[in-house]
């Protein structure tokens, strides 16, 4: 009886450290970006990066921007699969735009990117796309020496923005593609 009670002691420590273990490997893999990426800046003073971050079924993306005035962060969207690929803008009045597979969209004013109630565009100047400038994309890259996501300049990814069977978006009509993006 005094052997059995210390197998039981032991088992159950052998098990109590292998779910701190699993726990612990759960909170790292959870708790920061696996990848990330610097997105080159035309703005003074101006940084901003691209996150993925792993999250149940699949990644999410974020936009860390940090400007003279402070930083903020901003949750993209979620890959649902196919839509990798991050598109960046700069708009004539100062606005960081990024574009996402399926239509997603979120914009930032550089500006004022800090402040707790950020105004929205108005529809008119959201939609009005045409005087945006590409200033490149962030997409995974399974071919590299180091396989992961990184930044395309322009001249290394032509602007193409997947909507992959959701219709349309009111931004960049010319760019949009229905199946992936090269």
């Amino acid at each position: 009886m005094h052997f059995g009670c210390f197998v039981s002691k032991a088992v159950a420590a052998i098990v109590a450290a292998v779910i701190v273990g699993v726990a612990g490997l759960a909170y790292y893999a959870f708790s920061r970006p696996f990848g990330s990426v610097d997105v080159p800046m035309v703005f003074p003073g101006v940084t901003a990066r691209f996150e993925a971050w792993l999250d149940f079924g699949g990644e999410r993306y974020w936009l860390v921007t940090n400007t003279p005035l402070g930083s903020a962060e901003r949750q993209l969207w979620s890959n649902w699969g196919p839509a990798t690929r991050s598109n960046f803008y700069r708009t004539p009045d100062d606005w960081l735009v990024v574009l996402g597979g399926g239509g997603a969209a979120e914009m930032v004013d550089l500006t004022n990117a800090t402040a707790r109630q950020e105004q929205r565009r108005s529809s008119v100047t959201q939609t009005d796309s045409r005087s945006w400038t590409y200033l490149g994309a962030v997409d995974y890259s399974p071919s590299d020496a180091a396989p992961g996501y990184r930044f395309f300049p322009p001249s290394e990814r032509q602007e193409c923005f997947a909507m992959f069977g959701a219709g349309s978006s009111p931004y960049r009509h010319q760019y949009q593609a229905e199946g992936r993006c090269l």
